[in-house]
């Protein structure tokens, strides 16, 4: 069974946080600047999406989600990862502008999700 599948069906989006550390040696210090960094970044990173998405300026949605799928391999986010690296294809390939549109929709939704957790947090 895919978790990850099984999270983003049930609308949870969240950090693998085990992972991410894991991937750091265990270093918490590294883990809690790299954590604190992305959540700096994602609500620009998720405004500058939008708006490029808006004003259909595909080049700058590919740049900003290659960015973006980037900072998913340091701070392990599976199902934003997944949907980012689906979007990074579909922009590379020049499919449909619709299906990107849509794409990008359900991008900004996890981004969401993932910074009111982390409010909460």
């Amino acid at each position: 069974m895919n978790s990850n599948k099984d999270d983003r069906e049930r609308g949870k989006i969240t950090i693998d946080r085990a992972s991410t550390l894991q991937r750091l040696n265990g270093n918490q210090e590294v883990f809690n600047k790299i954590l604190a960094l992305f959540f700096s970044e994602l609500p620009r990173l998720k405004n500058g999406l939008l708006a490029a998405g808006q004003q259909e300026d595909w080049e700058e949605v590919y740049q900003i989600a290659h960015k973006l799928h980037g900072s998913c391999c340091y701070i392990i986010v599976p199902p934003l990862k997944d949907e980012l690296q689906v979007l990074c294809e579909q922009m590379r390939e020049r499919k449909s502008i619709k299906n990107i549109s849509r794409r990008i929709a359900i991008i900004i939704q996890m981004i969401d999700e993932i910074l009111k957790q982390n409010e909460r947090a």
